[in-house]
């Protein structure tokens, strides 16, 4: 953030980026501010882990009132590389950019992009000012200040009048002058008249904070924030603002910023597997607080002693008496319409901060477990819980397999040995070489890895387990074929061999009728796959257009259905037809 009250800095901000004639197209980057704007590329290293592990980049990005029709067709597995812009903060010694991420620079990221397109397609110079009302939000420490930071030099550099308050009492007010002191209570015709052809920019963090009545004058309104809900609702209540949710960091982010701060690559993939893709948490001000499993266990254990998925909603976030961002992170919510990923930056989706965190959940959980049950048992239901339920669920299944060596009946009574498997499902390898004694249970690592949760694999059967927790469930036997192909080179095990007889996939999940019912539906998917005339109508079942490998029919032929309620007390339970 800019230094408060240092005005020589805002008089020479002004100076460099007002323009002497205000450019044509205010969607583009003006002049005067990009010849500040050096670009690094984000450097890919030699690591398994570094694909995107957050949000897909393939996404139409939608809100209720906007759709942009700039959809980038992208192959799901592809990496489309992303620059990290730096707005350069020493090119003169007027201007200062006092930021503790970026200092003595702002990171510009393709997300302040976005957030600016979307502000400058929404409103309207003759529109009510209840369209120009804008509350850019998201996860505490990804950079918000930065975009109003950069917002601002944005508005200046296209000749723009703004009203710029980052807390404290004064408010810096520049026009075509300079820069000026100013408030939100004007006392004179011409200041009001000044407030109404006016953007004001807000960047408060102050929860007793509220914006003054007289900003309903004015021209236009964004307000950087984290999400707390009474915070936002009363912004939309009083100003009719738009909220509009910003992503978390992409790897190429990381990767590129990385470069160019001269980062430790292997230290930080260590932290980002703790504190997940937070700046502020990776080489910020925040980069000690999540050291250590102690510190992890108190963030999780405080969360667990209330209602986890009660508080995994954005009241109280933010407040300290809870501490959600530190064992949640959000998003833009992503819903799938005919096979096209849609952002509704209007809403929001709540995932667990890290792979860390949520392998730590079910050791502390055990302390919990009894109050556990119950809160997962309604978070189920719950379409905005369900999700994390299942991880948490997910994550106690795992604990108990690894460590009072249970398994499903059908796969014998005991696992000898456990093996994580690091990438994805179709370019995985085993984090240590496996051992050659079964039954082994083989545990990814990936927050994303597709198809199954875990695979589980004895002398003559190979299960696919996947959780199931809902009265619905997707499922996909191409990625789980692709899957059962990688198996050879990723882990070593050959999955056509004489021995093998079955590849189960195995649902499980907390009610016996659900898993009855899941189990059924699946089946019945498989059976119509099974059912093709030919093989070309079979690849098709499977969403190629070009014919199976006779192996892979074969391996589909093998695989059969079935399903197990799960209590972390009690272990595993066969449901029956």
């Amino acid at each position: 953030m800019l230094a408060e009250q240092d005005w020589a800095s805002f008089r020479g901000l002004h100076r460099l980026l007002w323009p002497s004639k205000a450019p044509s197209d205010e969607l583009l980057e003006p002049p005067e501010l990009t010849k500040f704007i050096d670009s690094a590329k984000p450097f890919e290293p030699e690591s398994t882990n570094s694909k995107p592990n957050l949000l897909p980049s393939n996404m139409l990005v939608e809100d209720q009132d906007f759709i942009s029709n700039q959809d980038i067709a992208m192959e799901d597995d592809s990496i489309e590389d992303e620059e990290a812009n730096d707005v350069k903060g020493n090119q003169s010694p007027n201007i200062r950019y006092v930021n503790p991420l970026f200092a003595p620079s702002v990171g510009v990221r393709d997300e302040y992009l976005e957030a600016f397109r979307y502000i400058f397609f929404t409103y309207e110079p003759s529109s009510p000012q209840i369209f120009r009302r804008f509350f850019i939000t998201g996860q505490p420490g990804i950079g918000k200040s930065c975009f109003a930071c950069y917002l601002l030099f944005r508005l200046l550099a296209l000749g723009k009048t703004v009203f710029f308050y980052f807390g404290g009492q004064d408010v810096c007010y520049f026009d075509q002058k300079g820069a000026h002191s100013a408030d939100f209570s004007p006392r004179t015709n011409k200041a009001a008249e000044n407030l109404s052809k006016s953007w004001v920019v807000i960047d408060v963090e102050d929860t007793k904070w509220e914006p003054p009545a007289a900003l309903r004058s004015a021209y236009g309104v964004v307000w950087t924030s984290s999400p707390q809900e009474e915070r936002m609702k009363g912004f939309k209540q009083k100003f009719g603002g738009k909220i509009w949710y910003m992503k978390t960091w992409s790897s190429e982010e990381t990767q590129a910023t990385r470069t160019l701060l001269g980062l430790n690559q292997n230290a930080l993939e260590n932290s980002q597997s703790v504190a997940g893709p937070i700046p502020r948490a990776l080489w910020g001000i925040e980069s000690s607080v999540l050291n250590d499993t102690f510190t992890i266990d108190q963030y999780i254990g405080q969360a667990l002693q209330k209602n986890m998925f009660g508080f995994a909603s954005l009241e109280d976030f933010d407040k300290g008496a809870q501490p959600m961002h530190r064992v949640f992170r959000i998003e833009p919510l992503v819903v799938e319409n005919n096979g096209q990923l849609i952002i509704h930056r209007s809403s929001f989706s709540t995932h667990f901060l890290s792979s860390a965190i949520v392998r730590r959940i079910p050791v502390v959980a055990q302390a919990f477990l009894q109050t556990l049950k119950g809160q997962l048992a309604a978070a189920f239901d719950i379409p905005g819980t369900r999700s994390l339920a299942g991880k948490v669920f997910e994550g106690l299944m795992h604990h108990a397999i690894l460590n009072k060596k249970w398994l499903p009946d059908c796969f014998g009574s005991r696992i000898t040995a456990s093996v994580d498997l690091v990438g994805q499902f179709d370019s995985f390898t085993t984090a240590t070489d496996p051992p050659t004694t079964v039954p082994l249970y083989l545990l990814p690592n990936s927050l994303t890895f597709a198809a199954v949760d875990s695979i589980i694999v004895t002398h003559s059967n190979i299960g696919l387990v996947q959780v199931a927790v809902g009265e619905t469930h997707s499922y996909d036997f191409a990625k789980m074929l692709r899957l059962l192909s990688r198996l050879k080179n990723g882990a070593r095990i050959d999955v056509d061999k004489t021995e093998m007889k079955q590849f189960m996939y195995c649902l499980v999940g907390s009610n016996g009728d659900r898993v009855r019912g899941l189990v059924a539906a699946a089946q019945e998917g498989l059976d119509k796959l099974l059912r093709a005339e030919n093989g070309l109508q079979l690849a098709k079942g499977l969403g190629r257009n070009t014919k199976l490998p006779d192996i892979w029919v074969q391996r589909l032929k093998k695989l059969t259905v079935v399903g197990y309620t799960f209590d972390p007390n009690a272990g595993f339970t066969r449901v029956f037809k």
